[in-house]
């Protein structure tokens, strides 16, 4: 155990680029930002946002240049950020796999979330995507290779011999160790994600993965230092067997606004894992499937900077007021209590579905409703279709809501609905409150107050639809009046194929639940 509260090597920010591009003034200044609230490490995960040369469809129309990625990691590293690469190895890379030419790298035609690692074109594949992205991180030493959620290892009939002779964990590492070599011959050191291991953490000790990687220990939902601390008690074998780590806890996990005790509860005890076992640090994860701004997260970015440097330390409502105010350069009466409610995700269990339906407003996991085979079907396809024109995301919402109200009061989902009905009203006057009164930062505070009214209009469309409460014409109206207002702000967070997509996400659905 370390005795001393020195900071640990890694203090660290997620930033994930798939689907949304943010708005490139809004992220230079974030990217500089980040050392001032304690963070000194990156986590760049590119996606389609990396300007890819050999292979130029697999740009977003809204990627990177190489001047203006350059440009952004320059001024990352002029912050005092080390940057840390992530480039996916084996599954999650429906972003390629998903176009046609690459098809042939698939573990099965209908599984583009992961390669077969059987396949030598497959693995030169991910090797050149790495090689193109290294060639922009010439001075940064870690590279992240992901290897995360590999569902669907053994598919096709020479991954399931191999994985009948190695075993799941034989099979993940001898792939993974194939990409270690390349990244360690490259000078630099490989990361992966570590559930692969999870079953079998001893393992870590003779599966072959070669000396110098490290692995990345994650969960975002553990927050109880003594029911969740005996889950995590892996980490421990991994630095047994001399292995370093990274913890990584989660952000936002939420829908909108992020869940702000949740997410401080989840960095704490990660928090205190790396203190106990010396690890490496921490990386506090954002994922962009959440569908979070960077802006309202930038208070849970500060709360990782300190616990990051002491577990113990105070990140309460009286230190989440006395950032605020000093953010906004403002009263923030009422904001740390009305962010908590509002952050809170609300999600409804329905019988026969694997994942819940979140109805305030859309959560990624409803898209289980938009695929024929549901949720097996979504983690086979990935979370999202190349062209989100395929979604239909008020059909979505609809046979949502209508399985909620077919599954009757077994989730007491009415009573928790009263629950929100009760407390998001003073909780958006307050947010609305704080962005009428800022001083600095004013359009940071108009976001969280355009999520705040969105909100509470989600909240009252889905008590419509349950229950029948309220006025159809009357929420059209409202809805009505936000439209644009809410489209201004988001402005401020993401490029604008990010406002469109995210408009038909939350806005458009809620709107036609009302006749509009």
């Amino acid at each position: 155990m370390i005795a001393s509260q020195e900071p640990p090597p890694v203090v660290g920010v997620h930033l994930d680029l798939k689907y949304h591009m943010p708005n490139r003034a809004y992220l230079s200044d974030w990217v500089r930002e980040l050392p001032a609230l304690g963070i000194n490490t990156l986590l760049l995960e590119y996606e389609d946002k990396f300007p890819f040369a050999a292979r130029p469809f697999l740009r977003d129309g809204e990627a990177f240049t190489p001047a203006e990625l350059r440009a952004f990691l320059a001024a990352a590293r002029q912050a005092g950020l080390r940057v840390v690469p992530l480039v996916q190895s084996l599954s999650h890379l429906e972003f390629a796999l998903a176009h046609e030419p690459l098809a042939g790298f698939r573990e099965a035609p209908d599984i583009p979330t992961q390669i077969c690692p059987s396949s030598d074109e497959a693995v030169a594949f991910v090797l050149a995507l790495i090689g193109e992205v290294l060639a922009y991180h010439e001075a940064d030493e870690l590279v992240h290779c992901g290897g995360d959620e590999a569902w669907f290892l053994g598919a096709c009939p020479r991954c399931a011999e191999w994985k009948a002779r190695a075993g799941a964990i034989g099979m993940w590492a001898g792939h993974q160790a194939k990409i270690a070599r390349f990244v360690l011959a490259a000078g630099k050191r490989p990361i992966f994600w570590d559930d692969a291991l999870w079953r079998q953490p001893e393992a870590v000790a003779t599966c072959g993965l070669p000396e110098g990687v490290i692995l990345m220990s994650w969960d975002y939902g553990a927050t109880d230092p003594v029911a969740d601390g005996k889950k995590l008690r892996r980490t421990r074998a991994y630095r047994r067997a001399g292995r370093e780590v990274l913890a990584c806890p989660c952000l936002n996990a939420g829908q909108l606004l992020p869940p702000v005790s949740r997410s401080i509860a989840n960095t704490r005890l990660w928090a205190h894992k790396v203190r106990d076992e010396s690890m490496l640090g921490l990386i506090n994860s954002s994922w962009a499937c959440f569908h979070v701004p960077l802006a309202p997260q930038q208070m849970l970015v500060a709360a990782t900077g300190r616990l990051a440097r002491d577990p113990d330390a105070d990140v309460g409502p009286t230190w989440q007021a006395r950032w605020l105010g000093e953010r906004f350069g403002c009263d923030p009466a009422g904001v740390p209590r009305a962010l908590e409610a509002l952050g809170a995700p609300f999600e409804v269990h329905i019988p026969g579905l694997p994942r819940p339906f979140s109805p305030l407003p859309y959560g990624y996991m409803n898209l289980m409703l938009h695929y024929r085979g549901a949720h097996e079907e979504r983690r086979r396809r990935g979370a999202y279709p190349l062209d989100w024109e395929e979604i239909d995301f008020a059909d979505i919402y609809n046979r949502g809501v209508e399985q909620v109200r077919s599954a009757g009061p077994a989730d007491n989902t009415s009573a928790r609905l009263d629950g929100v009905l009760a407390a998001y009203p003073p909780a958006r006057d307050a947010v609305v409150g704080l962005a009428g009164r800022a001083t600095r930062r004013r359009e940071e505070a108009r976001l969280a107050a355009e999520l705040a009214e969105l909100k509470l209009l989600s909240a009252r469309v889905f008590a419509h639809g349950l229950r029948g409460e309220g006025d159809a014409a009357a929420l059209r109206g409202a809805l009505r009046a936000r439209r644009a207002p809410l489209a201004d702000a988001l402005r401020t967070a993401y490029e604008p194929g990010g406002v469109a997509r995210l408009m038909r996400a939350w806005w458009e659905p809620l709107h036609r639940a009302v006749g509009g």
